[in-house]
C-alpha cells in the first residue's frame, strides 16, 4: 500500500509540474490547481489528459474540500467552460 501511495503522490506531483510547463507556453487556456486532501485537483481544459484529481486520498480529504472542487466543476460546466 505505501509504494501505492508513493506512486500516486510523484504522479500528482508530475501533473501539477505540467500545469506549471503548460501556463509558460499556452496563453489560450485556463489552468487550475487546487490541493485536495493530500492530493490535487487539476484543470488543464476540457479535453486535456491531464484534467483529473490524482492523489487525493478520499479518506483524507474533507469533505468542504472535495464541495468546493465540484462546485468549481459544476461553475465550470454551467459556464460552458466543459
Amino acid at each position: 500500500m505505501e509504494l501505492t501511495r508513493e506512486l500516486e503522490h510523484a504522479e500528482a506531483g508530475a501533473a501539477v509540474g505540467c500545469v506549471e510547463a503548460a501556463k509558460s507556453g499556452r496563453r489560450d487556456v485556463e489552468y487550475a490547481v487546487e490541493t485536495i486532501g493530500v492530493g490535487y485537483a487539476i484543470y488543464c481544459g476540457a479535453d486535456s489528459p491531464v484534467t483529473q484529481a490524482v492523489g487525493v486520498e478520499i479518506r483524507v480529504a474533507a469533505e468542504e474540500e472535495i464541495d468546493r472542487v465540484a462546485r468549481g466543476i459544476r461553475d465550470a460546466v454551467h459556464a460552458g467552460e466543459i
